[in-house]
């Protein structure tokens, strides 16, 4: 089992919203990855450190156990490949790597075993004094979880991205107005005081998705989550 406090994950909710807002402003895309900005790599990297892996711009997550040791690897959207290693047992040694170079090791504040490894992920161990002055120090500065100041809209607007939200006004009572694809054009949605989710927000019963502008939770069947090593 593991034993000890394990990381908790904040913020993800508003690091996604600020790689959305980026988005929707970037005026380039990726050949491959079309719906991605290169403009956006500060966004993206704040992101993928808060949730724990690189997945933007190419970015591939790896991991794998055994009785002995948990690995948790990611390359970046830097072109740099990042490794842990780490010992199983009570507060075991971790190996931190940079393309395959060894440029420390740390010990963990908490206890791994090979059935406990995917409790955490690259990121969340204790490797980020090594990797983070590498993974490009600007973009793992914390990032406001709202739409910047003055940023507003109203209804039937049209708005460039699928998911972005403003703050909005109606008879009197402010709120958030979402874009979204209603009856074939893309525009901002009714202004809502208070919606009834997130719309980052998922589980294994359901995820909260825009259905005509509205935050709507969407109940869906529990499936087994797989992991591969």
């Amino acid at each position: 089992m593991v034993h000890g406090r394990l990381p908790v994950r904040g913020g993800v909710p508003g690091r996604a919203r600020a790689a959305r807002r980026c988005e929707a402003a970037a005026t380039v895309f990726h050949d491959v990855w079309a719906c991605e900005s290169p403009e956006c790599g500060a966004q993206y990297i704040a992101h993928d450190v808060c949730r724990g892996y690189c997945s933007y711009l190419g970015g591939i997550p790896s991991s794998g156990s055994s009785p002995t040791q948990c690995e948790y690897g990611s390359d970046c959207l830097d072109d740099h490949s990042y490794d842990m290693q780490c010992a199983t047992g009570d507060a075991p040694q971790c190996t931190c790597r940079i393309d395959g170079a060894e440029v420390g090791t740390c010990q963990l504040p908490f206890g791994l075993d090979s059935d406990t490894c995917n409790a955490i992920d690259l990121f969340d161990g204790c490797c980020n004094e090594f990797f983070l002055p590498v993974l490009q120090p600007a973009a793992v500065e914390p990032i406001s979880d709202e739409p910047e100041a003055g940023g507003t809209a109203s209804p039937g607007d049209s708005c460039p991205l699928v998911g972005l939200h403003l703050a909005c006004e109606q008879d009197g009572v402010a709120g958030r107005t979402f874009c979204d694809d209603i009856d074939g054009s893309v525009r901002f949605g009714p202004c809502i005081a208070a919606p009834e989710c997130d719309l980052l927000a998922l589980a294994c019963d359901g995820i909260c998705q825009l259905i005509d502008g509205v935050p709507t939770w969407v109940t869906e069947d529990c499936v087994e989550g797989t992991s591969t090593g």
